[in-house]
């Protein structure tokens, strides 16, 4: 009763999955399969065990198994482990002499099954010391293990259409059978559409041809008749993470931890998934569990520096990378998390640039690369491995043209460069593709800087109203307001912010305060509370600078401008007017 109530849940489940997908694959066929006559399923008489019979299947030229009971036939043409299983406990025979040729051939059938597509189930039987006379089958079995598809019959025979696809699993090389196999096993599923292992090979050739929300239906398809195939969850579970569909494969893992929770592919499914949905407490569970399992796995050691990294728990990082370094060859996800930590924690972007320019020799047409090299270079105002951060950003864009992080960055270095107009051609149809709040408040700045204050203001408030408890998407909006003039909302959502902001946001609303009033007084006593909340501000820090340089009162604007320097060395702007007060000042 409990596998019962387990399998009408799971059909309910995979019946949910896969709707959006099957009106795709039905469209592909032109003729319809037939549906199964629910009403006549069986069921097989084992003890511990309850499982469906599939409806007979519809046999044609060949007549080699016209004396097997067709209740065994059944078994066998839905060939999941359970019903392989009782069909051999059906075909047993205690002595060899009361074995028809039949019988023995399918008693190798059922073996060749279970070790070719089902490794991860038990085999209680052996046909080690049974006589089997060569034949149609046992040759297609024979080339079946060495990864041969045998298509040299025309037969429709069930079985003979299925077992040249088991090919599929045991070569991973060739790829000029895959149309046979899919015909073969098209038109076996037309005879039988539930068939377990007809499913599950189709299924492994979508994965094959990187089909995966195909392949995910078929092997749904094949669960319905088996929850507990291990194999099966697995190719599923791929399936699911493959095509992005992160909580399916959550819920297939922990079915297949049921099963198994020491098993370490299934483990390392789960963390990848809960990793890719942003879990990163369960991630990381999981990534503990794996490495509790096999501490040599040092790609785990790195999967917990990722998790460490998203959490901002640096030392932490530091530490597993430091681990990891020492264990095997670095990879490119080792270089760009160290070059991370570098530019972000230990705000050293020359070390970065190092550690950046050590992958760009290993890894130098990775995308991933390439974009956290242009990171560093835009971050720290200088070339790395002789490029600027332009450059490698366009690279990027040229072989990903929506990637959004490599926009931004382009963006950010045209309004560096003061080329308003050729930034403007980037973001504004971008944020038509994608709207992120990031790439929003780059286009809105750009059009601040090109006064089309209209569009600015637009796209702030749509991005505010859509996220209004945003505090970088609040700073974007208030920026808006304060820089088009609209004193009286501004004053309105200073107020507001400043009952609730941290120390941080206070010091952003003191400086846009300070933006909007002429008297110097209050200018500078905005200015000034600002930094008592925040003396990292170089906002704040810059317009003190300007506001004493305009009074030509030289060592108080050297003051803050060096300020502006040491929080910020890249700024060859500050950089050059600091060496230009210094000549004041000689003067």
């Amino acid at each position: 009763m409990k596998v019962k109530v387990r399998r009408c849940a799971l059909k309910a489940f995979f019946l949910m999955i896969t709707l959006c997908s099957a009106t795709s694959v039905q469209a592909r066929s032109k003729k319809k399969a037939p549906t199964q006559d629910k009403s006549s399923t069986e069921k097989a008489p084992v003890v511990g065990t309850s499982i469906p019979i599939p409806m007979s299947v519809k046999r044609h030229s060949r007549s080699d198994f016209e004396n097997i009971a067709p209740r065994i036939m059944d078994l066998m043409y839905d060939g999941s482990p359970h019903s392989l299983k009782v069909a051999a406990s059906l075909l047993h025979r205690s002595n060899e002499a009361n074995y028809s040729e039949a019988e023995k051939t399918l008693l190798l059938m059922t073996k060749a099954m279970m070790d070719i597509c089902w490794p991860s189930a038990a085999m209680s039987w052996s046909v080690d010391n049974l006589s089997v006379p060569s034949n149609y089958y046992t040759n297609l079995l024979y080339s079946a293990r060495r990864g041969t598809f045998d298509d040299t019959s025309s037969s429709d025979e069930f079985l003979s259409l299925v077992i040249p696809s088991f090919s599929l699993l045991t070569n991973t090389k060739s790829t000029d059978f895959y149309n046979k196999a899919e015909v073969s096993l098209k038109k076996a599923l037309s005879m039988n559409p539930g068939s377990a292992i007809a499913n599950y090979l189709l299924g492994t050739l979508r994965m094959k041809q990187e089909l995966f929300k195909d392949a995910s239906v078929c092997f749904a398809k094949a669960l319905e008749s088996d929850d507990g195939n291990k194999d099966l969850l697995a190719g599923y579970i791929k399936a699911s993470t493959a095509c992005g569909d992160y909580a399916a494969a959550l819920t297939l893992g922990e079915m297949f931890l049921s099963l198994d929770s020491q098993n370490l592919a299934a483990l390392k499914l789960c963390c990848d998934a809960y990793f890719e949905k942003g879990d990163y407490e369960k991630a990381g569970d999981y990534a503990a569990k794996i490495l509790m399992l096999d501490s040599t796995d040092f790609h785990y050691v790195l999967m917990r520096a990722k998790i460490a990294v998203a959490n901002k728990d640096y030392v932490k990082a530091s530490s597993l990378l430091d681990v990891y370094s020492h264990g095997q060859k670095l990879s490119k996800d080792y270089y760009i998390l160290r070059a991370s930590l570098q530019k972000d924690w230990n705000k050293n972007p020359g070390a970065a640039a190092e550690t950046i320019g050590k992958a760009l020799l290993a890894y130098p047409n990775d995308t991933d690369v390439l974009l956290m090299a242009a990171k560093i270079a835009s971050a720290g105002g200088m070339p790395v491995a002789g490029k600027t951060a332009l450059e490698f950003a366009r690279n990027v864009c040229s072989i990903r043209p929506d990637d959004t992080e490599a926009l931004e960055v382009c963006i950010t270095e045209l309004v560096k460069n003061g080329s308003y107009d050729q930034a403007y051609a980037l973001s504004a149809p971008a944020v038509k593709r994608t709207w992120t709040a990031t790439l929003v408040s780059a286009h809105v700045d750009v059009c601040l800087a090109l006064h089309k204050d209209e569009e600015a203001l637009r796209l702030a408030k749509q991005l505010y109203t859509g996220t209004p408890a945003d505090s970088e998407v609040q700073k974007a909006y208030l920026n808006v307001l304060v820089s088009t003039g609209r004193k009286s909302e501004a004053e309105n959502m200073i107020a507001a912010l400043m009952e609730t902001g941290d120390q941080d946001m206070k010091s952003f609303l003191y400086y846009q305060q300070s933006r909007l009033y002429d008297d110097e007084t209050t200018v500078l006593q905005s200015l000034r509370t600002s930094l008592t909340m925040n003396p990292r501000n170089t906002d704040s820090l810059y317009s003190l600078y300007q506001i004493y340089y305009g009074k030509k009162d030289w060592r108080r604007a050297q003051y803050y401008l060096r300020q502006v320097v040491a929080l910020n060395p890249s700024n060859t702007k500050a950089v050059a007017m600091v060496k230009k007060l210094d000549t004041l000042m000689k003067n």
